[in-house]
């Protein structure tokens, strides 16, 4: 009858410990916007499809705090954009302390608390992992992410950032902020248009790897990078063909004498070199 009271109270002692740690509060939230609230740089992570509308970038909230002398010249370029650069930084800005040696320097795999993934369904890379950089903001309010030399992402291809619990807060955990959570929970129908795609790329990452501690995604599409050169091209081949003629054939010099008359005579003159005895 001991050996079984003990084992009884063992058992319930680790399911309650369990319990305890997954309803303790989060130490740390990773910031994420609810689906009423404007997306604002520096609270919500970036880049992000949260920042598109209509298929251009911007103009982006608080984005005075990157450029406070030429905010309206800074959107007007982003609004030039169909996506974002093939190279980009990424920030995902969290409130609480973070236990930095819970923070990959490099993630290379979907195992890692923290990764780029290629989420684009029917991409080439579908699923694949882009090895990133990773380290934390002097002041601790955000995690920043720089793509590893010689990684270059696709063309017109969405990827997200994943942030997991695996990164943890200092003595405690990382949790998702509400509007994460709403997002997590919601039907998709029900939110706005650029809420949608975080939450299809969320779906996307649970059933590629399955996932299931998320806390933040930055979900974002990259620009088409070539688009300008191939809309030149066709304004180029839609035009006629040129014709190249030299009324005055002495344009195409055939020796010095035509060439001088061109571009004029040398401010010196040819001398012969004599040597000295």
């Amino acid at each position: 009858m001991r050996k079984t009271n003990v084992s009884f109270l063992w058992a319930w002692l680790v399911i309650s410990t369990a319990l305890h740690a997954g309803c303790a509060p989060p130490v740390a939230t990773a910031r994420f916007p609810a689906a009423g609230e404007v997306p604002t740089w520096g609270q919500a992570p970036f880049p992000s499809d949260l920042f598109v509308r209509d298929g251009r970038i911007g103009p982006i909230a608080g984005i005075e705090e990157l450029a406070p002398l030429a905010v309206d010249v800074l959107n007007a370029q982003l609004g030039a954009l169909d996506g974002f650069g093939l190279r980009p930084v990424i920030e995902l800005p969290v409130a609480g302390p973070l236990d930095v040696a819970t923070l990959p320097a490099r993630s290379a795999d979907a195992a890692a608390p923290l990764f780029v993934i290629n989420v684009e369904e029917g991409s080439p890379g579908f699923g694949e992992v882009v090895a990133y950089d990773w380290r934390m903001d002097a002041d601790g309010s955000r995690i920043r992410g720089a793509i590893a030399r010689g990684q270059v992402l696709r063309e017109k291809t969405r990827y997200a950032a994943v942030l997991t619990e695996g990164v943890r807060g200092v003595g405690g955990r990382l949790g998702a902020s509400a509007g994460f959570e709403a997002l997590r929970t919601s039907a998709p129908e029900a939110l706005p248009a650029h809420f949608r795609s975080i939450r299809a790329a969320l779906d996307v990452v649970g059933a590629l790897i399955g996932r299931s501690d998320v806390v933040s995604l930055a979900v974002f599409t990259t620009q088409d990078a070539r688009g300008p050169v191939h809309a030149a091209r066709e304004q180029l081949e839609s035009m006629p063909m040129p014709t190249l003629a030299f009324p005055n054939p002495t344009v195409i010099f055939t020796g010095e004498e035509h060439l001088s008359a061109l571009l004029g005579t040398p401010p010196h003159n040819k001398q012969k070199h004599t040597h000295l005895n």
